[in-house]
């Protein structure tokens, strides 16, 4: 945790490392658990963005060493804190149009860019092994704070929804979006990007129909719940198709065996609750 000023100042260097360095900052501020900070990363083309990404990174820790902390991007550090997202604002633009922007569609962007996050939410189980791809990103999805926890959208920043569509004033359309809460920090930018442009624009070659957004609790459905874990995920991704679009075979295969050796060492671990809860029997 960092205490009184020590937070201020830490961000206000890194930022202005991040400034040093090329990469444009379009705000900053202390979220809401003690010693979480959010920086804002300002928007640009998805390699530059992913490029951005992982500079930034390392510089947050680096300049967090110089003051005697530790910067982490672990998805969920604490069980008593919100957990880390990387939550991505996401527009498509041909030539300098933005495809998203228009006025007049209930959801508030157009035609395609309602495609697009229908393909989003279709395909989000096939590539969650890309976007959340540690055991711990899953401790994030399943505790009840600011984190999605269904497959379903708004226009009303709700913590269970995927997907927000921000309502964009009058004279603003150029700013256009969508905010996608699923990934996180934990994630490879490349392969996270790569995954979300597939899936929007297979929404916008086969014209997906956008489900109605979801205001409340109540209306949630079941079978939209997001995966359990890690185990549940990597069934998900075996044998593919999605994700054959999105990787080579022979890249998936390697990645995807990496991630079982560590879903089945984290199936063998015995923890701490397991030796509070049952040591007695």
């Amino acid at each position: 945790g960092i205490h009184g000023d020590l937070g201020s100042d830490l961000r206000r260097n890194t930022v202005l490392g991040l400034e040093k360095m090329g990469i444009p900052i379009q705000k900053f501020h202390h979220e809401v658990s003690p010693g979480q900070q959010e920086i804002s990363l300002r928007y640009s083309d998805s390699v530059t963005m992913a490029d951005s990404f992982q500079t930034f990174k390392i510089i947050v820790k680096e300049i967090a060493m110089l003051s005697d902390v530790f910067a982490t991007f672990m998805p969920k550090p604490f069980e008593e804190f919100e957990g880390n997202g990387m939550h991505l604002h996401i527009s498509l633009f041909k030539d300098d149009k933005n495809l998203f922007a228009q006025n007049s569609s209930k959801s508030g962007i157009s035609k395609d860019g309602e495609f697009f996050t229908a393909g989003l939410l279709k395909h989000v189980k096939d590539f969650m092994i890309i976007t959340n791809q540690w055991v711990n990103s899953y401790k994030r999805l399943v505790s009840n704070n600011e984190s999605p926890s269904h497959i379903s959208w708004s226009n009303t920043p709700n913590n269970f929804n995927l997907i927000t569509i921000p309502k964009i004033r009058k004279g603003s359309e150029d700013s256009s979006r969508i905010e996608f809460r699923l990934p996180d920090p934990g994630c490879n930018p490349y392969l996270t990007f790569a995954s979300i442009i597939t899936a929007g624009l297979n929404g916008m070659k086969n014209k997906y129909k956008l489900e109605k957004p979801t205001q409340n609790e109540d209306e949630l459905k079941n079978e939209n719940i997001l995966p359990a874990n890690l185990g549940v995920t990597i069934e998900e991704s075996k044998n593919n198709p999605f994700l054959k679009d999105v990787l080579t075979d022979e890249v998936l295969e390697i990645y995807l065996k990496g991630k079982e050796t560590e879903w089945n060492a984290y199936s063998r671990f015995i923890t701490e609750f397991e030796l509070n809860n049952w040591l007695n029997l």
